[in-house]
């Protein structure tokens, strides 16, 4: 059984799911994370795609392990975080003005 973080909670609220029972909340939430990331990578690489890269950098990028790829985005996109928050916001709110 999983439990569920006062974040998560909070947005159960405002979808007004706070009775889903927790295994059908898991599976929207990971759907929910699922669909920010890949925003948010989307956004990164749109940044990337203006940056000088190296090669060896490129290298990483592709073939990096996952500390060493997340160590070169932020290198080159030090504002990874903000993308993050910006496209959870903006689900939340479409989310919301679905409801």
């Amino acid at each position: 059984m999983n439990k569920s973080t006062p974040l998560q909670n909070s947005i159960f609220t405002q979808l007004g799911l706070e009775d889903l029972p927790s295994e059908d909340k898991f599976v929207l939430m990971s759907q929910m994370t699922e669909l920010v990331l890949k925003r948010a990578m989307l956004a990164v690489a749109d940044k990337l795609e203006s940056k000088k890269l190296s090669k060896d950098d490129e290298k990483v990028l592709m073939d990096g392990t996952e500390e060493e790829r997340i160590t070169k985005i932020l290198e080159y996109v030090p504002e990874f975080n903000d993308i993050m928050q910006v496209e959870i916001e903006a689900l939340r709110k479409e989310l919301t003005e679905l409801v």
